[in-house]
């Protein structure tokens, strides 16, 4: 990776290129998180009842974190788990 920065962007081909920065971006970008139901909702794009309904459904795993009334949802992971299940 050391080597890469060194080296001209003239003699690096488009693959190295795309996968350098593909890797760097995805390091960089902080994870996203929303609250409760309504930050659940938001992020499924439906009522408040159907995202109560979903999440008690477990199909979003990990995506949800309860501790008592409060709601932690990681938006990524929620939509990546929520995509998988409903194709």
């Amino acid at each position: 990776m050391e080597n890469l920065y060194k080296v001209p962007v003239s003699e690096v081909s488009v693959g190295e290129l795309i996968d350098t920065l593909k890797r760097e971006l995805n390091m960089s970008k902080p994870k996203e998180y929303k609250y409760g139901i309504n930050g659940l909702a938001e992020v499924l794009g439906c009522s408040r009842s159907q995202a109560i309904n979903i999440k008690n459904s477990g199909i979003l795993g990990k995506g949800i974190i309860q501790n008592g009334r409060k709601i932690i949802v990681d938006v990524e992971l929620t939509l990546q788990n929520f995509n998988q299940k409903h194709k």
